[in-house]
């Protein structure tokens, strides 16, 4: 089995704190549900975390740039891994994702690729 990374992307970092705290966890019982349905069939590597939208880039040179000062149109606000034969499984996995239902959320799916 390979490993993908499934990435989160958010258009609007605001959007991620909208919900209330009701929505939040209802969301969060609907996303731990469908991770144990992983664990059980073997598919979940890391249930991942959110990400904050803060923090620094670090580019060419050494240059250090907050990323709240940069214009981005996309932010990658979350990530998990799982496994699966190859990138069309690892797909249907992630049509599969309650990320994937969200308006406000796209999901990028990518192999990890061995070193080695």
């Amino acid at each position: 089995m390979k490993k993908f990374m499934l990435m989160a992307l958010q258009g609007e970092a605001k959007q991620k704190t909208s919900m209330t705290a009701e929505e939040r966890a209802a969301a969060g019982q609907i996303m731990g549900a469908w991770m144990k349905k992983l664990q059980e069939n073997d598919q979940l590597v890391s249930s991942g975390a959110p990400l904050a939208s803060d923090g620094r880039r670090i580019g060419q040179d050494g240059v250090v740039t907050d990323l709240s000062t940069i214009e981005m149109k996309e932010l990658v606000t979350g990530y998990m891994i799982i496994k699966a034969t190859d990138l069309e499984e690892a797909t249907k996995i992630a049509l599969e994702s309650p990320m994937a239902q969200a308006q406000q959320i796209r999901l990028d799916v990518r192999e990890i690729i061995q070193m080695g």
